[in-house]
């Protein structure tokens, strides 16, 4: 196959992700707080870097002490009034609160298939040109069920989350798109206290550029579809230390999945967090990720990433300017059997 000539159309490829991150990154500074979630629920969850330094709160009375007594009933000939919330039903142990702004199963920070919106430049220790991925994600809750006195430390919830991973090289004066993977599924998430788990059943397809391949007359990978169950159990140690480990597994896969351990997945890690540097409202962070698929010969996929961890008061939202370290093989799907070896400096959104 003759290679073309590169095409200049940086502005198209690479421009638009770019602007993209940068208006998220500017409205979640300047918002003002009114405009933001409220504050957040007392939780043990690490996302929570604006509440207080105690490790175990909870939304209800303070465990040991005696709850405020009930307002007693009018007097007669005078009408009662009800409170209704607007956002959540109540019972007497537990309630429903639709649509939650907050996940009880924090995310992996470290995760490089974690859906989260991010941005990073990096290069390819094999490579002489850059890289950018430019990735767009969410995890949205639908509905959670929690304790009426523990709040989210005791809770349940059924969400929907997604992303799109993409990769581009910056060869020259031109931008090709070298991969995309698409990502959606519906998480269930819960935590009993420090505990947590996430159980989550998603999509995932990959798909090549094709003018990467062509200007690389490299041969085109298949286009490949395949739906996959997670599992992953965390602990949270203390405020400052969370491990987590587990697995997932390849429910319906490619052609070359004909064993029970080509289609498994292990995956564990550790996160580390600095107390509060309360000057800038962020804590720093150092988080290790370890993935081993069975596809691979179970060969370890190491990343190690490094940053802060800013907050809004008043708000979920958390950016993560940060750099990291990967070694193992490619997280992009089409390029599965491929090792790379990468140093990356980069910005993530946590919504």
């Amino acid at each position: 196959m003759t290679a073309n000539a590169p095409r200049p159309f940086l502005a198209r490829n690479i421009l638009g992700p770019i602007l993209a991150l940068a208006f998220s990154l500017g409205t979640t500074l300047i918002n003002p707080p009114e405009t933001l979630a409220g504050e957040p629920p007392s939780a043990t969850v690490t996302l929570d870097q604006d509440l207080p330094d105690t490790f175990l709160q909870t939304e209800g009375p303070t465990p040991g002490t005696v709850p405020p007594p009930k307002t007693s009933h009018a007097s007669k000939g005078t009408k009662s009034k009800k409170t209704v919330s607007s956002k959540a039903s109540q019972s007497s142990n537990w309630k429903i609160d639709w649509f939650p702004n907050q996940d009880p199963f924090t995310p992996l920070l470290a995760d490089p298939r974690q859906p989260t919106s991010s941005g990073n430049f990096f290069f390819l220790s094999n490579q002489a040109y850059g890289q950018f991925n430019g990735n767009f994600g969410a995890d949205i809750g639908i509905v959670r069920i929690e304790s009426s006195s523990e709040g989210i430390n005791r809770s349940i919830q059924v969400g929907i989350m997604g992303a799109s991973f993409s990769r581009f090289a910056l060869v020259g004066p031109s931008t090709f798109l070298v991969d995309t993977d698409f990502v959606i599924g519906l998480p269930v998430t819960f935590r009993i206290g420090a505990f947590s788990t996430r159980i989550f059943f998603y999509h995932e397809s990959s798909h090549t550029g094709y003018d990467y391949m062509t200007y690389f007359n490299l041969t085109q990978t298949d286009n490949f579809g395949q739906e996959i169950l997670q599992v992953i159990p965390s602990w949270d140690i203390t405020r400052h230390v969370r491990i987590y480990g587990g697995a997932a597994y390849r429910v319906i896969g490619l052609y070359f999945y004909p064993t029970f351990n080509d289609s498994l997945i292990l995956q564990g890690g550790f996160e580390v967090y600095s107390p509060q540097i309360k000057r800038f409202e962020s804590r720093a962070y150092f988080a290790f990720n370890l993935e081993s698929r069975g596809i691979n010969g179970f060969s370890p996929d190491t990343d190690l990433q490094a940053g802060f961890l800013f907050h809004k008061k008043n708000s979920f939202y958390q950016i993560r300017p940060a750099i990291d370290f990967f070694n193992g093989y490619s997280p992009m799907g089409d390029f599965l059997f491929t090792r790379e070896q990468y140093f990356s400096i980069g910005v993530y959104f946590d919504f």
